[in-house]
């Protein structure tokens, strides 16, 4: 059985070798790290909770949800 992006190559070269030879052969945009650029401690919080928003917004989980934050602050 063929993988989804596999039959798709494979069909793309069937119906237009000249439009999957643009598409393989485009220029992509340049890959950067940007660890080097967030302070550590946040770095150190971001890694901890890889699986939450708190990762995918690059801001610790009290700063944007309200119930931690409050039960941080009376601790």
């Amino acid at each position: 059985m063929l993988n989804n992006e596999g039959f798709i190559y494979w069909r793309l070269l069937n119906t237009n070798p000249e439009q999957a030879r643009l598409i393989v052969l485009a220029e992509r945009p340049a890959i950067s790290d940007l660890s080097y650029t967030i302070d550590s401690n946040l770095l150190d919080k971001l890694i901890d909770n890889i699986g939450t928003l708190s990762s995918i917004y690059q801001k610790a989980p009290e700063s944007f949800v309200k119930r931690l934050r409050d039960v941080q602050n009376n601790k």
